[in-house]
């Protein structure tokens, strides 16, 4: 326009080449794509599935959990959780991943696998849905939106 690029939001330069970093990414769900059906070969819970829940950390603290947990979770099929959207911060540090059982009131929960992930890389474009499986026990799908600098929060 104008004789200068209107580039799409994400990018700049000047042929739109570049990727902008986000100043942060929003998550809008979260879906559990794998668990394992055993702990250590034995059922989690004696006469039902496993009720699942996650807890994600950033660097330095907790960041969410789901409002609710799933209840007699069967490994076969995916499971999304409901929660209140939340920011990711630092989109180039290290977040985690953790799946647990829920045991009772004053049990502790068992955790069935944790993962590590950045969630914003400089050669990856922009994708809406970030797959989180590093080939372990756990995977889950994050649905997010990025917020660029020129953005109002």
């Amino acid at each position: 326009m104008d004789g200068s690029c209107n580039c799409p939001a994400g990018y700049t330069g000047e042929h739109c080449q570049d990727q902008v970093t986000p100043i942060k990414m929003k998550v809008q769900a979260i879906t559990v794509t794998r668990f394992p059906g055993l702990n250590d070969g034995l059922p989690w819970d004696a006469n039902d599935g496993p009720d699942i829940y996650f807890k994600m950390s950033e660097p330095d603290y907790p960041l969410a959990q789901p409002e609710y947990l799933v209840e007699n979770a069967d490994p076969s099929i995916d499971y999304s959780f409901s929660f209140v959207p939340f920011d990711l911060r630092f989109v180039t540090a290290t977040y985690k991943m953790e799946l647990f059982d829920y045991e009772g009131v004053g049990i502790p929960s068992q955790k069935m696998g944790e993962l590590l992930f950045t969630p914003y890389s400089a050669t990856s474009g922009f994708p809406t849905t970030l797959v989180l499986d590093d080939g372990g026990s756990i995977a889950f799908k994050l649905v997010v939106e990025y917020v660029f600098p020129t953005e109002m929060d």
